[in-house]
């Protein structure tokens, strides 16, 4: 019933407040494609899933001049920002969606001041580089890192990754794990709280660093206020090793808790998009549902 209302609400804003508009959509045979490079600025981009054999890129703009360049060459498909995305105005939505069997190779993505959602992706490697407003669910890869992005938050719910690698310089991270690596991982913030959360019927080991702050592990119910030489734990015996490391920053060890329903989410229309382009938000609202 209230998403009901709220689908109502939110056609009722788009047709009262904004008119015009433009929309590209491009569709991709699945088998044409092994590696993705997306390269971005501000746009706001959801990659998902869906039933049929097609990759599709759906764009939507308040400007048909900032439209991303979409190209598929070498079995790598690119999509990247126009020079003309800076405009002050200007604001794009791109859907990426994917068929729910297929595994990419290589997927590379940098969005440094626009929004990301990723629902569910499956990639033998994947290489994220995402800006301050980003929540990355389902995740499942051999290999994953976050290679040193600018300051940002991130958020990240059950990953299943065999390696992690992620290095933010700045910026709280919260991360789920789905599954313990299979081989030894590394997570760090230099500033910034990391609050990581771990699948308790697995066994693995943490081994915790940080040159100014605590450790708080409610696996065991301990607080450890003196973490500069290191401090393992070993949860059912130890296992495969995880290091959390931060300079300044507290280190929260968690236990992952399941969950069939994703926690709805509401941002403020005109805080986060403003009143001319309610229109192209609905789509990227509702995907946070």
């Amino acid at each position: 019933m209230k998403k009901k209302l709220l689908l109502f609400i939110l056609n009722l804003i788009c047709f009262c407040i904004f008119a015009g508009g433009y929309e590209d959509s491009k569709t991709i045979d699945a088998n044409k494609v092994a590696n993705f490079n997306i390269t971005l600025q501000k746009e706001i981009i959801t990659v998902s899933t869906h039933k049929g054999n097609d990759i599709h890129v759906i764009s939507e703009t308040n400007d048909k001049s900032i439209f991303p360049i979409v190209e598929l060459e070498n079995n790598t498909l690119t999509i990247r920002s126009t020079e003309y995305q800076l405009i002050e105005k200007g604001i794009c939505y791109i859907s990426l969606m994917l068929p729910e069997k297929y595994t990419a190779n290589n997927f590379t993505l940098t969005n440094n001041y626009g929004k990301l959602h990723i629902k569910q992706l499956n990639a033998k490697s994947v290489s994220l580089n995402p800006g301050p407003n980003n929540l990355l669910e389902n995740i499942t890869a051999d290999y994953f890192e976050i290679p040193i992005p600018d300051e940002a938050d991130v958020n990240i719910t059950y990953l299943d990754c065999k390696e992690i690698k992620i290095s933010l310089v700045s910026g709280n991270l919260n991360i789920s794990l789905r599954k313990i690596p299979e081989k030894k991982s590394h997570i760090s913030s230099k500033h910034g709280n990391l609050n990581v959360s771990f699948p308790t019927n697995e066994k693995f080991t943490i081994n915790t660093k940080s040159f100014n702050s605590k450790c708080i592990n409610n696996l065991n119910n301990s607080v450890t206020n003196w973490i500069r030489e290191g401090n393992i734990y070993k949860h059912n015996g130890g296992g495969v090793e995880i290091e959390l490391q931060t300079y300044t920053g507290d280190i929260i060890i968690d236990k992952t808790i399941w969950s069939k329903k994703c926690k709805k989410r509401w941002f403020p229309l005109k805080q986060h998009f403003g009143r001319q382009n309610i229109h192209y938000t609905k789509k990227y609202l509702l995907s946070f549902l």
